[in-house]
């Protein structure tokens, strides 16, 4: 029973996850036909670069408005959030170092450029980004840490060199082997969609949510009511 209660748990969690990634991605993208085509490519950057899907798709929600400001589209936004987790695999990131990594890379991006802390955390995470950057940009690998420093690791700049090194960072992450860590993390991926996708076309978190909240509002009607007894009772 014990351990037919917590697999019901965790599909609810999973579920009711896959449910939060999507009401940020709706923000950003409106046509449902382009939304299930990043849903599905951001699933399967999850998978090849053994970085979370939550990470993921935070990247792309935190990443797009930045790039729209400078035009870039859709897809532009994409494969700059797949070179970076490439950047990472390539590098040798494990699973949390990654996952760490992507959400501090995303708030540099969000805030327009990448330095202090963050930059230094990316770099120590995975080597490789810092060529990818060095490479794509033009700019001397030595002369990155002065420019975070100064603020001109903008996110057009980075946006742009990732896109140039692309190509390369796919070719060299085919190079790669699959480890034990990567394939139960693409596991939970495949799985997280899976009940994902089901929840969303069944509705049961949102049903859930909805009775919860209902059952809390009439929680907190109650104890108004409560409360004037109470102060009549003590009147009487």
């Amino acid at each position: 029973m014990t351990a037919t209660t917590n697999l019901a748990v965790a599909t609810v969690k999973m579920a009711d996850e896959y449910t939060s990634i999507q009401n940020r991605m709706k923000l950003y993208i409106t046509d449902a036909q382009e939304l299930t085509d990043v849903n599905a490519k951001l699933a399967q950057f999850s998978v090849a670069n053994n970085v979370g899907l939550r990470e993921t798709s935070t990247l792309f929600t935190r990443l797009a408005p930045a790039m729209q400001k400078i035009g870039a589209n859709t897809a532009a936004v994409t494969s700059v959030v797949d070179a970076f987790g490439k950047s990472l695999r390539i590098g040798g990131a494990t699973a949390m170092e990654a996952a760490s990594a992507t959400i501090q890379f995303s708030q540099a991006m969000a805030s327009g450029k990448l330095s202090g802390d963050e930059f230094r955390s990316i770099s120590e995470a995975s080597p490789r980004f810092l060529k990818a950057i060095a490479d794509g940009s033009g700019i001397a690998a030595e002369k990155l840490k002065a420019m975070s420093s100064a603020g001109a690791l903008t996110t057009e700049v980075i946006s742009k060199a990732l896109l140039n090194e692309y190509p390369k960072l796919i070719e060299e992450n085919k190079r790669l082997g699959i480890t034990l860590e990567q394939g139960a993390n693409a596991l939970k991926t495949g799985f997280l969609v899976a009940f994902g996708e089901f929840n969303e076309g069944a509705g049961i978190t949102k049903a859930l949510g909805e009775s919860m909240a209902n059952l809390a509002q009439s929680m907190l009607t109650a104890a108004q009511g409560a409360r004037q007894f109470g102060a009549d009772v003590k009147k009487w």
